[in-house]
């Protein structure tokens, strides 16, 4: 500062640039250009959505969206623990949801053979992405019963929701196995990102 007190004309140029380039970041943050903050961990994510939809059944939980980097890996048991709402892998449901097409049905995740992005269980107990890194929206949603959660996606929603849970090759394990018939089911669909 000079004799007056005042701020020299350098200083004011400093400050000056340095919240001219925080602008600049925010901005491009907001058009996802440049992420400021680090991906979030998608099983960290979705188990925090799970809590919230088995608290509200049959309300669709919109995630938010979540980057899948190569060879990310979700599964039931991760999100079982991470959800710790007491419910059993049986009882969540992971479906390629939009990307069903672009899903290969095996029975591990060893054998996938890399053809397609997404390799999904038969039964919905877990799902790989194994294209380049991708931004997907996750929804997640839990109705008391395996068969008032289809329900309530085909007539809420239409068929299209309905076939993430039943499809060909892929079957949700809480809508067959009869330990769940009367109990809680929770459905996580990937869907493209808004």
């Amino acid at each position: 500062m000079n004799a007056r007190g005042q701020a020299f004309s350098t200083f004011q140029l400093l400050i000056s640039a340095i919240v001219a380039i925080a602008i600049l970041m925010i901005l491009l943050s907001v058009l996802n250009i440049i992420p400021i903050m680090p991906g979030r961990d998608p099983v960290e994510v979705i188990g925090g959505s799970l809590k919230d939809a088995y608290s509200s059944l049959a309300s669709v939980k919109s995630v938010g969206q979540v980057t899948l980097e190569r060879d990310t890996l979700i599964s039931a048991e991760n999100l079982k623990e991470k959800a710790d709402i007491g419910l059993d892998p049986q009882q969540i449901c992971i479906s390629p949801g939009s990307y069903m097409r672009k899903s290969e049905i095996v029975a591990s995740p060893d054998e996938a053979t890399g053809e397609k992005d997404f390799a999904v269980s038969d039964r919905g107990l877990w799902l790989k992405y194994s294209g380049t890194r991708k931004d997907v929206s996750v929804i997640v949603v839990c109705h008391r019963t395996p068969q008032k959660l289809y329900s309530y996606l085909e007539g809420t929603y239409g068929s299209s929701w309905a076939e993430w849970m039943d499809s060909s090759g892929f079957r949700c394990e809480c809508l067959d196995n009869e330990d769940y018939s009367d109990d809680y089911c929770c459905l996580v669909a990937l869907r493209p990102k808004s």
